[in-house]
């Protein structure tokens, strides 16, 4: 996806005003929206918003169904971590898991989701000990 000269100056304006994050921030390409992988306070890295997407749109592809079985995961699908207060929803379709804004999400906040909403995948360690 392409960035308009608008939506670049705002991905600055964001990165230089957010001093949580460090210089080596990446730009998550073949998404519906301008998202970027950043450190995360939730786990490691993270993906964050880089501008405002309404609750109910499609984010982009984060998994494949692989031919063999399992799914391979996209720079979106590997980088959204897990919340049980998620802002994103995970839909599987013809092989292919896809998000979705659950609520509205503002430039600079974390992408997460329920793991325990796609048991076909990996799950988080605390959900995996409890079943």
């Amino acid at each position: 996806m392409k960035l308009s000269v608008g939506r670049l100056k705002k991905l600055i304006r964001v990165l230089l005003e957010d001093t949580s994050r460090s210089g080596s921030d990446v730009i998550i390409d073949n998404v519906d929206y301008p998202l970027c992988v950043a450190p995360s306070s939730v786990h490691g890295l993270g993906v964050f918003s880089l501008d405002f997407i309404p609750r109910g749109v499609h984010i982009g592809i984060s998994h494949v169904e692989n031919v063999s079985g399992g799914f391979s995961g996209t720079e979106l699908g590997r980088f959204h971590n897990h919340s049980e207060e998620a802002n994103t929803g995970n839909v599987l379709r013809d092989g292919v898991r896809s998000l979705f804004a659950i609520v509205d999400i503002n430039p600079g906040e974390e992408l997460v989701a329920d793991y325990r909403q796609q048991p076909d995948l990996q799950q988080p360690i605390d959900f995996q000990e409890d079943a």
